[in-house]
């Protein structure tokens, strides 16, 4: 069977060759294209079912890194298998909700986006509890990639009516024609907006309360770090010395917008806690201290849930804030910035991104997260390696476990860590 080379690039050749290699298929011909090699060991050696499976599995992660997360407001006017079925009949010709047809289906500039594998899930009174549609898409790239120009890419596209969730995701990949109609944006965009005209799907305006997710998981994940390093708790014994010499500080300079409350001279407006500043101040003596002549690899030693590499805050004045190391890839408690980002979490309870990086089945993750959309969050897997389901799944659940609005208990132990 012919295997074309837009799916093979798609998937990764080093997946391919492990994959096959675990059927015990090696390519023993060196001269041979790998192209060449997997079509021939394809309906031969092993089965177009289970190859068109291992396709499956990875078009729906592996290099799809770019993922977006809408909430369904209308679930229950879209459980209705027929309204799917309908629906896939009519714009695409297809006429199974559980039907995988990968292998055959290919795209042209003429016929520029298919369904190429449709897989449901119905509950116990027979309605849609999940549906996932894997759309192949026809693309442009540099000859670098294809000689004709002519290439594909795969759109999945996951609804999970259990959660009230819409995964739409794309492979940030290189050597694309710079037309608009061939980015992810535009790709992913007129899908979400099939779904919407087509199915029905009405999605909830998610902006704000994602950015205060974030804002707790910068606080916490800040917190959590400060309560490992021994030297940081002696700092909250200092609050009365902080006080003093504030106080001292506010009596001594004339500040023209300085004003008497509860029997001490402060400041009139949103100027400046002195307190709370130099006791930032000494945390980031503490912190800088603690990781001076340390290797970054003792973070992994620290037992931490994930490591903040940046942040973005939008304050109360709609000014933006960036806390990031030097090169963006190590903690941003480790650079300079650190003492900015003690100051910015005072001043915001939104954070528009955050990058962190966690420990997840022996691998390190490097995961963005954009809450700058007001219909869904944006996660990045930022690291090259191929990831799976369960990588997914431990990526939401750090997101989710920030919400707070679910579990009030958490925000009082998280405040309670940084001192507040």
């Amino acid at each position: 069977m012919q295997i074309r080379e837009s799916l093979i690039d798609n998937i990764g050749e080093d997946a391919i060759r492990r994959f096959l290699r675990s059927r015990g298929i090696e390519k023993k011909d060196l001269g041979q294209e790998f192209k060449y090699f997997v079509s021939n060991a394809v309906g031969i050696d092993i089965m177009e079912e289970e190859f068109e499976e291992f396709c499956y599995n990875h078009l729906m992660y592996g290099k799809r890194k770019l993922v977006r997360v809408f909430e369904i407001a209308n679930k229950r006017k879209i459980t209705d298998d027929e309204l799917w079925l309908k629906a896939l009949k009519k714009d695409f010709l297809w006429d199974s909700l559980n039907m995988c047809k990968i292998l055959k289906t290919d795209v042209s500039s003429s016929d520029d986006w298919k369904v190429a594998s449709v897989k449901t899930v119905d509950d116990k009174r027979g309605e849609v509890e999940s549906i996932c549609i894997l759309f192949q898409c026809y693309i442009r790239v540099t000859k670098k990639i294809s000689k004709d120009h002519e290439w594909c890419t795969y759109i999945p596209v996951e609804v999970d009516l259990k959660k009230n969730l819409l995964l739409i995701k794309a492979w940030r990949r290189q050597n694309v024609e710079n037309e608009d109609e061939y980015k992810n944006n535009t790709l992913m965009n007129k899908i979400v907006e099939w779904l919407k005209k087509s199915i029905g799907i009405k999605v909830k305006n998610i902006q704000l309360g994602y950015k205060k997710i974030l804002a707790n998981m910068n606080e916490s994940l800040t917190g959590e770090l400060l309560g490992a390093i021994p030297s940081c708790g002696e700092v909250d014994l200092m609050k009365d010395f902080f006080s003093d010499v504030e106080e001292k500080i506010m009596n001594q300079i004339p500040f023209e917008n300085s004003t008497q409350k509860d029997g001490k001279t402060t400041f009139s407006g949103r100027i400046m806690n002195i307190a709370q500043e130099m006791k930032n101040m000494v945390i980031r003596a503490v912190v800088s201290d603690y990781f001076f002549e340390r290797n970054y690899n003792v973070i992994d030693q620290m037992n931490l849930s994930a490591v903040i590499n940046s942040v973005k805050f939008s304050d109360l004045d709609n000014s933006i804030t960036i806390i990031k190391s030097e090169n963006n890839i190590n903690p941003v408690f480790c650079a300079k910035p650190f003492l900015m980002l003690l100051t910015a979490m005072e001043d915001s309870d939104q954070v528009d991104t955050i990058n962190i990086s966690f420990r997840n089945r022996n691998r390190k993750f490097r995961i963005s997260y954009d809450a700058t959309k007001e219909e869904y969050i944006e996660i990045g897997i930022l690291d090259p390696e191929d990831y799976y389901l369960e990588d997914y799944e431990k990526i939401w659940e750090i997101l989710k476990q920030y919400d707070y609005a679910k579990d009030k208990s958490a925000q009082g132990d998280c405040k309670a860590a940084i001192g507040e």
